[in-house]
């Protein structure tokens, strides 16, 4: 999975979302762009290496409403007022070193691990219940595109 491929499935499900003669208020993707300089602070503040895919999809795409998925923006604007080191700062929050990008609906979220100060690629389910982090996806844009987008492989 590379960007260009992920380019080429929001494109159809917009192309989609047109078709069905839906108003563009309904769009499947409500996101808010971080800028470079917004995601260097928002490390700073987590003491934590973001994964790159993660960082250029946040600078191509930004955080909010994903087609069936949100995903905390880095920056908080209006209409989200969470942002991801606001989240992330609570220490109590995970009893593991996780920086949780998007919450499932049922209190787990989904994440990265952290080792030594840099999050993993690889994109976990952190199960809230079981206090244990599973990795699923092996990097952020075959998550986004299965869990967001619901593509299958």
């Amino acid at each position: 999975m590379n960007f260009d491929q992920l380019d080429s499935y929001i494109d159809g499900a917009l192309a989609r979302h047109r078709s069905l003669g839906l108003p563009e208020e309904m769009s499947p993707f409500k996101l808010v762009q971080a800028s470079q300089t917004d995601i260097d602070q928002t490390e700073q503040v987590l003491e934590v290496q973001l994964p790159e895919q993660y960082k250029e999809f946040m600078c191509r795409y930004g955080g909010g409403s994903f087609a069936s998925l949100d995903l905390v923006p880095i920056v908080a604007s209006i209409e989200f007022s969470t942002n991801l080191a606001s989240l992330n700062s609570r220490e109590e929050r995970f009893a593991l070193p996780f920086i949780a990008v998007a919450p499932v609906g049922t209190g787990d979220w989904w994440g990265f691990e952290v080792l030594e100060g840099i999050c993993r690629n690889e994109v976990s389910f952190y199960s809230f219940e079981d206090e244990v982090a599973r990795i699923k996806y092996p990097n952020f844009l075959e998550f986004i595109t299965r869990e967001g987008l619901l593509v299958e492989s």
